[in-house]
């Protein structure tokens, strides 16, 4: 009889504090859903939108420059809530051996050609980017586009490496406009917004003091989108610095 008290005492003290623990920890998922700092932000959760094809990354070239550049982009339909998104693209080390990189916007159902850039082949290698507000290219709401990212040989023209994505401008969200820049690009990746989401990391990676943390936090979200070694080498490079 005193056994089966003390085992229902022990089966009591035991769901009081599971109880406990579970009100604790909903609470403190609450507390970091409200809290906007970086001591204790949430997971990326990317939720690729339903409405997005299959797939829509490219990725490729010809000769041995065929791994030299890789856009950061879903491996399916990308969207975007600004009118002239930020586009983010991975460059090899091999891509030293070009002089040239051309970008390219086209409407993915004319085939229409939008805009085109000639850049030149950066210092460093690494994520590059093309801010479109600076050469007022405006999107189109609900217009599917690809966009593409190719390095050329400047001896050998033949010789060149390509990646594309796609890209839609669904209209501005409202939910966005009221949270801080810390807070932005997680809910972007809740509603699905990839560039959004890509491009607000990268700002606070350029912008704020702890930019190793946001730099592992940029690693997360392009895992979640497929480009494993993108996120691979970004790990890497955190790894490097002593």
């Amino acid at each position: 009889m005193i056994t089966k008290c003390k085992r229902t005492t022990t089966w009591y003290l035991t769901g009081l504090i599971c109880s406990t623990l579970m009100v604790g920890e909903i609470s403190c998922s609450d507390e970091i859903r409200n809290d906007n700092k970086t001591d204790s932000p949430a997971l990326f959760a990317y939720k690729p939108p339903k409405r997005g094809a299959p797939k829509a990354r490219a990725g490729g070239g010809t000769r041995a420059l065929a791994s030299s550049v890789q856009v950061l982009a879903p491996n399916h339909l990308g969207f975007t809530s600004q009118e002239q998104p930020s586009l983010y693209w991975y460059l090899q080390p091999e891509a030293y051996k070009s002089k040239l990189q051309k970008f390219e916007l086209t409407d993915a159902n004319t085939g229409e050609f939008l805009f085109t850039q000639q850049l030149p082949i950066p210092q460093e290698y690494g994520i590059q980017h093309i801010d479109l507000t600076k050469f007022d290219v405006n999107l189109k709401p609900d217009v599917i586009y690809t966009w593409q990212v190719t390095v050329i040989n400047a001896k050998r023209h033949t010789s060149k490496s390509i990646s594309n994505g796609s890209i839609k401008f669904i209209g501005s969200n409202s939910e966005l406009a009221d949270v801080t820049l810390q807070r932005k690009p997680y809910l972007a990746a809740e509603l699905g917004l990839w560039y959004d989401a890509l491009d607000w990391v990268s700002k606070l990676i350029d912008t704020q003091s702890d930019s190793k943390y946001w730099q592992l936090q940029r690693a997360d979200l392009l895992e979640q989108g497929g480009l494993r070694s993108i996120a691979m080498f970004e790990r890497q490079q955190l790894s490097d610095i002593k």
